[in-house]
């Protein structure tokens, strides 16, 4: 039975635990935009109620499809970063796919003129960690 357990390198640790602490800031980065779309005037407390009449455009309802986006992330990324401690395989599959979304994400925004240089270079680091021989052989079964 102590064959079975598993040594967890450490930038497994790392890396899991950065998944987990940074999901709810990408909640809150969501949740920021989506009070700033439904938020026109900061001085009307009633703002809630009338919104809903007018009619969505497509530029509101695109960035309403990224803010789920966002949400949904977020709980993938605690669910990835419970499962990179926990050494599920399946973990670490989801963490790669969803880096590499993350990354090429990143090389559309850059050939858009929009770089996200801390982005880039954060998932590449998450990547290089994730591909280590040692992280590799904790994760086979």
């Amino acid at each position: 039975m102590a064959s079975s357990l598993r040594k967890r390198p450490p930038a497994v640790t790392i890396v899991g635990c950065l998944f987990i602490l940074l999901a709810p800031i990408s909640a809150l980065n969501a949740l920021a935009e989506v009070l700033n779309l439904f938020a026109p005037d900061p001085d009307n407390p009633f703002v809630w109620l009338w919104l809903p009449l007018y009619p969505l455009s497509f530029d509101t309802l695109q960035i309403l499809v990224s803010i789920g986006f966002a949400f949904l992330g977020s709980i993938l990324d605690v669910l990835i970063g419970v499962g990179l401690l926990g050494l599920r395989s399946r973990a670490w599959l989801w963490a790669m796919i969803l880096l590499g979304i993350s990354l090429t994400q990143n090389l559309i925004s850059y050939w858009a003129n929009a770089p996200d240089f801390i982005s880039m270079v954060a998932d590449t680091f998450l990547v290089l960690l994730l591909n280590q021989t040692e992280v590799q052989e904790a994760f086979k079964k």
